[in-house]
């Protein structure tokens, strides 16, 4: 495996990004879209397993997360990381020009995903929707929703609600990584992100019947954070779609007990999409 960092440009602000490729020519691409608060490097140990396949992983920090620039864990308009996804797929195209492209979008990167498919259904060959953030999940409390809402566009770097605690994994050493990640986002999330994330979520739900694109939804059972998975499954139009649900499993499937069937699944659908390609 072969592996490098470098930046791009997007609307004027400095991203970090990596790749990782396999010691030949890839057969295809794996494009990572993290979570709110999270960042790409978290995805190297799936990257690892998927470059073994043949496949090349690119991923990328979000404004303001990770690596990358900008006020930390901030999201001031949502179209924005859809405009940055948009931009990092043309630098994998500028690379890798002639092989397919799949996308693997975590919690919000999910979101991200589903709303870049709207206008882009023709250039990605198939979507993983990893604990897609869709819609609220029942962990989120209702009176800090409201408060986002009502307050997001008025006073938008306002504070209103951290993460709730031990949601990510119930794997205690796992739980315990992403809390004491330096490059993960740990304070709290304020008015205006808030705002953002929901309105993009209701955006998406209204859209949900036009996507068309080839999709596999992972869901955990015990995921108390995001929802959606579901309805984006009986909702779509795409004739090749499926779900996976892992019983006790919280958020972060990656980082779970089940970790070894998510991968294992992730490549198996992979590999059915190539096939039918061909």
């Amino acid at each position: 495996m072969r592996h490098k960092t470098f930046q791009f440009l997007s609307r004027g602000k400095t991203l970090f990004a990596q790749r990782w490729w396999p010691n030949h020519y890839p057969k295809a691409v794996v494009v990572f879209i993290h979570s709110w608060a999270d960042h790409s490097s978290r995805n190297a140990e799936l990257a690892e397993r998927l470059t073994q396949q043949g496949y090349a992983c690119y991923g990328f920090d979000f404004q303001g997360h990770g690596q990358s620039q900008g006020r930390k864990g901030y999201i001031a308009d949502f179209n924005h990381w859809v405009l940055d996804l948009t931009t990092f797929i043309e630098v994998v195209h500028s690379e890798l020009r002639s092989v397919p492209v799949f996308i693997h979008g975590y919690g919000v990167g999910s979101c991200v995903a589903a709303n870049y498919l709207l206008a882009h259904t023709n250039d990605i060959d198939g979507v993983i929707f990893n604990g897609g953030a869709l819609a609220v999940g029942k962990k989120i409390s209702k009176a800090h929703i409201i408060l986002a809402w009502i307050i997001g566009g008025v006073i938008p770097r306002i504070p209103v609600a951290p993460l709730p605690p031990n949601s990510i994994s119930s794997v205690i050493d796992e739980q315990a990584a992403y809390d004491n990640d330096p490059l993960v986002y740990h304070g709290q999330m304020t008015a205006g992100t808030g705002k953002e994330l929901l309105m993009a979520s209701v955006h998406i739900t209204k859209k949900l019947a036009k996507i068309q694109t080839p999709f596999l939804v992972l869901q955990g059972t015990n995921d108390t954070l995001v929802t959606g998975g579901e309805r984006l499954y009986e909702q779509a139009i795409a004739t090749e779609k499926t779900i996976k649900h892992y019983q006790g499993a919280l958020h972060d499937l990656l980082h779970e007990r089940v970790k070894e069937e998510v991968i294992s699944d992730i490549c198996q659908w992979l590999e059915a999409r190539m096939a039918n390609l061909h």
